[in-house]
């Protein structure tokens, strides 16, 4: 129970990385607000958690400055359609391509995250401040 008596608010946590951040943090006895463009996904993704969670309605999308990582999600569809059409890949080749390229021999999961996340918000991660910590499949991001 390493997050008891926190609260967390997570963007993006309908789904994806952001839901498996919530799911994992209730785990850890934290109390959640799980915000999401998409409200009745948000509300959905509460219900599924339970009562240690709350949907919030909100859109912190800016399109000029998404940055893709190397975590696998409905977004590598976006990817998958843009270099098909821009270059002429056949569809889930960029996928793959970037799959094969982690040192680890695959892209991340979201709960490839989690463990990472719940210990920045434990009191065991206290005295770490501004700094890069790189869950990455051995990719070197920093």
């Amino acid at each position: 129970m390493q997050l008891q008596n926190k609260t967390a608010l997570i963007t993006g946590a309908g789904r994806g990385i952001g839901f498996a951040f919530a799911r994992r943090y209730v785990e850890e006895a934290a109390r959640v607000a799980i915000a999401d463009v998409d409200v009745d996904r948000a509300q959905a993704a509460a219900e599924t958690i339970g009562s240690q969670a709350i949907a919030v309605e909100m859109d912190v999308a800016d399109q000029n400055s998404i940055r893709l990582g190397v975590v696998d999600g409905d977004h590598w569809d976006g990817v998958d359609a843009f270099f098909a059409k821009y270059e002429g890949k056949p569809k889930g080749q960029k996928r793959r391509e970037v799959g094969n390229a982690v040192p680890y021999g695959r892209m991340g999961q979201p709960e490839d995250l989690t463990a990472m996340a719940v210990f920045l918000a434990s009191e065991g991660a206290d005295y770490i401040v501004a700094q890069t910590c790189n869950v990455d499949g051995r990719n070197w991001m920093s």
